[in-house]
């Protein structure tokens, strides 16, 4: 252990100290177990491709210390109709997806070409799922509402990974890992619970950057499975949840200063 300390500190070289600001664009779509009607399971409220943000800021050291604040902010909706011989359903669902990400890290230099950071921070994710299912057949009409807002933190352990390639092109990735305590309030047709809760998330990311001067720009795919973190529109005065998936691509720009 002591040997590895060593190399770390060896390798650790003189960075440009300031400030940094990133600003990227998300294009995700989200799975869960819980995208399907109530009333036929048959349906499933897949959702489509969506827009979302991601902005934060912050400061590296001169000896490689990295501290920053990124917020992740992303919704979604779906509509989704079934016209059977003799009844009729509908779907409709609506999440909304917000993340805060405060973080520490060093930037160790193994290789010229490899960097290495490991991180440790505080995460607050919010996740505000609604849906509406409808039932109609020839002599009834039924209506199912449900709404699970989650309020999740906790400790946040991952690194990043950086080589170097030809000119000003790099490929990155990272990976982390999140142990949280949550609160989540289950309102529906019928019930009212609010239920404290653990749960975890996992999140990853891979791609490409190209550095000019001050200017980063760097895109890729992203992958955010968090578990137990909506509540199934089956449950009633017990809570039961079901896993959330969000995936896709994202487009980032690093200033610095």
């Amino acid at each position: 252990m002591r040997s590895i300390l060593i190399v770390l500190l060896l390798a650790t070289p003189a960075f440009s100290q300031g400030f940094y600001a990133i600003g990227e664009g998300l294009c995700w779509r989200p799975y869960s177990g819980d995208f399907q009607n109530y009333y036929n399971s048959g349906l499933k409220t897949d959702h489509d491709w969506d827009a979302g943000v991601r902005a934060g800021v912050g400061f590296q050291h001169l000896l490689g210390f990295d501290v920053s604040w990124t917020y992740t902010w992303f919704d979604t909706d779906a509509v989704r109709t079934q016209n059977a011989p003799i009844n009729a359903y509908t779907s409709y669902g609506d999440l909304d997806y917000q993340v805060h990400d405060f973080q520490v890290g060093r930037v160790y230099c193994l290789h010229p070409c490899f960097q290495l950071e490991p991180f440790a921070g505080f995460r607050w994710g919010q996740i505000d799922y609604s849906r509406r299912d409808t039932e109609i057949t020839p002599n009834s009409f039924g209506v199912m509402n449900a709404h699970s807002f989650t309020d999740s933190y906790g400790l946040r352990l991952g690194a990043k990974g950086k080589l170097c390639l030809l000119g000003q092109l790099s490929l990155f990735g990272h990976g982390a890992v999140t142990g949280s305590f949550a609160t989540t309030e289950n309102r529906g047709t019928g019930w009212d619970v609010t239920d404290n809760h653990e749960n975890h998330a996992v999140d990853a990311a891979a791609g490409l950057s190209w550095q000019c001067g001050f200017l980063e720009v760097a895109s890729g795919y992203e992958w955010n499975w968090w578990a137990d973190s909506i509540q199934r529109s089956s449950a009633t005065s017990q809570p039961d949840y079901a896993d959330l998936l969000l995936e896709g691509a994202f487009l980032r720009m690093t200033g610095r200063y």
